[in-house]
């Protein structure tokens, strides 16, 4: 019988002969799909991963993961040559070396001069004693030899392939500008341009959140005819008559960087935002000058593009601008730009930034960044308001660091960096990410592009933004506690057992209210337990006759029961008994046989509150306050016939179905931002509501909730016991309609036949 170290031998053995079976030639993605069909039962579910060191490192990452970090390293390496010798290290560890003789290619295919070499690497591997699995993939080699070849085949890259392509792309955005790809311009003639200009396999990827777009920017746009469905969604929906792109520089593999601005008009609703959004393009081609994928990363203003569809004015967010880039006090030297920003990513990568000790988090961030800096990394989300607003100063960056805790980043690293047109760094980052509280990670592999200026005076950071890519859709359900497991969030109605108690509970808690310090102690507190309150609503703040509605989490699945021993108990908020806690835990999918369905749900709760652990009191979600009026519903099933009715119509809503929903509640002046079934088999739903109108009253309200329209047609199976939220004490959802702040700035609201002008008139991009 074979020993442990002789299995892991053989085993060991078997991987590299596969791998070395599907090294030879060019190292493309078609290869690494080959290696997905053949190598992932030899790993573990989960494996700690080394590359370099320092290229793509990870504690834990899946066997896709690991692929997703490892094709950028080795993409354009042509592997003529492989051999590898396999030894034991000791029972659980087998060494193995490679030896790759290789070249370097160029983005067209051909061999690089000066890079063909014999490249060795050396592998430990390290095997599960009692599945054989592979837990451990540490793989180093020569750096400094292998950042030499990288550097003579980008020069290649830049110096001629980025050259052809960079005019490549201004074709492509001159063509646009001339209205070229328009419908008007003949379905014959723009066919054929698209298909001179884009290849058979071209992606179009404008991802990006929204609801009043519908679905254009949801979607993928493949092949050329997928670039003028995409030519005509965005003619159909905005203007944008002073569209420019700035400057252009080489990113990996002789693609196009673009950087730009266009103040858009939404030409159905008028509306036009009082500042320029600014955009990355990164595009790219292949040896026949065809476009073969063109990703689009707009930068933080565009978190209120979507407003501008709204269906009512009142659904328009007050808008905050991003504070502009200094244009004095700029570090002209881009070395010592580039410096500190390098500096600022190992300060990151360290941990320093988000050490639980915040005077020290606070001193580390000091030596990089401006104490008046700026930073603006806004994003749309439907979950989540942890970093909804501008930050400003050290305690940004830590607020900015400390939700950053809350992610695993595998395989992290800078793909390049580029000197932009304001002095600023401009950097593309890639990296993986996993939601540390929610254990969901991304599959798709995440990039995104980070301008940062330094100031000539201080030495330090002064301004950042950051264009998050496309892929970065799929966050908020990877930020919503796993829906496959019950018993993480719990709705709470409390209801008082009687005046005296509830009296004396209101005055204790309005002096709490006051005193900040004891507020973070109680919040701390219950953290570490691992609960905490998202939403706590009362009816009537004060009212010792009125009941309370609660939102709370689990940072771990957990009974009723196991809730209520909290919620009833000395660390609860009621440890005397004030109120009788009516615990329902919220249903892990919608009930019954419609389970495929969750993940519409999840859109209705928030994003875990458990995001933040380095410094959960100041990293606290930033919900924005309304101007109008809020309430919580009982949604009670008439019959069982009305619950099986109901959620049987739920199981067959799609996203768009929610989509539509939501605009028409919004052109009527609501919004549904809590949707809570209880997972009893006789459960009810819990919702929480806004309206537009401060003076609405729980009587109107209840008229429109159990009213005809088909916004609220669902509604028709429930009795709805509804309730008046208090206007001045809660924790409430993020607003709507919301009321309107310091340093935000109206649409300009233009005259139809201004906006119509600028529907038919564009600058010239190129």
């Amino acid at each position: 019988m074979a020993t442990q170290a002789e299995r892991n031998l053989a085993l060991c053995k078997d991987v590299f002969d596969i791998q070395t079976e599907l090294a030879l030639g060019i190292v493309d993605q078609a290869m690494f799909v080959k290696a997905a069909s053949k190598l992932p039962d030899f790993f573990a579910p989960s494996f700690a991963l080394t590359m370099g060191p320092g290229l793509g490192d990870a504690k834990a990452v899946t066997f896709r993961e690991m692929t997703q970090i490892v094709h950028p390293i080795f993409e354009s390496v042509k592997n003529k040559k492989v051999e590898h010798d396999c030894s034991v290290l000791n029972n659980d560890k087998i060494r193995a070396l490679a030896h790759f003789t290789s070249v370097f290619v160029d983005a067209w295919g051909r061999e690089v001069p000066g890079t063909d070499k014999l490249y060795s690497f050396e592998h430990i591997v390290a095997f599960d004693a009692a599945t054989g699995k592979i837990t451990e993939w540490s793989q180093t080699w020569d750096l400094v030899d292998w950042s030499h070849s990288c550097a003579k085949r980008d020069a290649v890259n830049d110096a001629e392939i980025f050259g052809r392509n960079r005019q490549l792309y201004y074709d492509i955005m001159g063509a646009w500008a001339a209205g070229e790809f328009d419908a008007k311009f003949g379905e014959s003639s723009r066919a054929e341009l698209a298909a001179k200009l884009f290849a058979d396999d071209f992606t179009l990827d404008p991802r990006y959140p929204s609801t009043y777009r519908r679905d254009a920017r949801d979607a993928l746009y493949d092949g050329p005819d997928g670039y003028l469905r995409w030519c005509d969604s965005f003619a159909r929906t905005f203007a944008t008559p002073d569209y420019a792109v700035r400057d252009t520089y080489p990113g990996e593999h002789g693609e196009v960087w673009a950087v730009g601005y266009y103040t858009p008009t939404d030409v159905t609703s008028n509306r036009a935002t009082p500042f320029r959004v600014e955009f990355i393009h990164r595009v790219g081609f292949d040896a026949r000058g065809e476009c073969v994928f063109f990703k689009m990363y707009d930068g933080p203003q565009a978190i209120h593009l979507d407003a501008l569809g709204a269906p009512t004015d009142d659904a328009v967010p007050p808008m905050i601008p991003t504070p502009p880039r200094p244009t004095l006090d700029v570090e002209k030297d881009f070395q010592k730009a580039l410096a500190l920003f390098e500096l600022d990513r190992r300060q990151w990568a360290s941990g320093a930034y988000a050490a639980r000790d915040r005077d020290e988090a606070l001193a580390a961030i000091a030596e990089v960044w401006d104490p008046e800096c700026v930073v603006d990394v806004r994003y749309p989300s439907r979950c989540s308001t942890n970093l909804n607003a501008v930050l400003r100063g050290h305690e940004g960056v830590r607020r900015w660091c400390a939700v950053l805790s809350g992610y695993d980043f595998p395989g992290f690293r800078v793909c390049r960096t580029a000197r932009g047109p304001d002095g600023d760094v401009i950097a593309r980052l890639a990296f993986n990410a996993k939601v540390k509280a929610t254990k969901a990670s991304m599959d798709e592999r995440q990039d995104c592009f980070v301008r940062v200026v330094a100031s000539r005076r201080t030495g330090r950071l002064t301004h950042c933004v950051v264009h998050w890519g496309p892929g970065k859709v799929a966050e908020d359900a990877a930020l919503v506690p796993n829906a496959s497991l019950p018993g993480r969030f719990f709705v709470v109605v409390h209801r008082p057992v009687g005046e005296a108690e509830a009296s004396e509970w209101w005055r204790a808690t309005a002096a709490a209210l006051k005193d900040p310090a004891a507020l973070r102690e109680t919040f701390e507190r219950r953290y570490e337990l691992g609960y905490y309150n998202h939403h706590f609503l009362p009816e009537k703040a004060g009212d010792p006759n009125a009941p309370v509605l609660c939102l709370w989490e689990s940072a771990k699945s957990v009974s009723v029961d196991e809730f209520r021993s909290f919620i009833d108990g000395a660390d609860g908020p009621f440890p005397n008994g004030e109120f009788v806690n009516e615990v329902h835990s919220v249903s892990a999918g919608l009930p019954g046989k419609c389970v495929d369905s969750a993940a519409s749900y999840r859109w209705n709760l928030p994003a875990t509150g458990f995001i933040a652990p380095a410094d959960p009191w100041h990293a606290r979600p930033m919900p924005t306050a309304t101007r109008g009026s809020r309430f919580w519903v009982r949604h009670r099933f008439k019959s069982e016939d009305d619950r099986a009715e109901f959620w049987q119509s739920a199981a067959a809503f799609t996203a768009a179905d929610w989509k539509e929903f939501a605009i028409a509640n919004h052109a009527a002046g609501y919004h549904n931002p809590v949707f809570a079934p209880a997972a009893e088999d006789d459960g009810d739903v819990f919702c929480v509501w806004e309206c537009v109108d401060p003076t609405r009253t729980v009587e109107q309200f209840a008229e429109y909730v159990d009213g005809p329209a088909s916004r609220t047609k669902l509604l028709k199976h429930f009795v709805n016991e509804c309730h008046a939220c208090d206007p001045n004490v809660g924790i409430w959802p993020d607003a709507k309609f919301a009321k309107p702040t310091g340093g935000a700035m109206l649409t300009i609201k233009q005259t139809p036949e201004a906006a119509m002008a600028a529907a038919t008139s564009r600058a010239t991009a190129a």
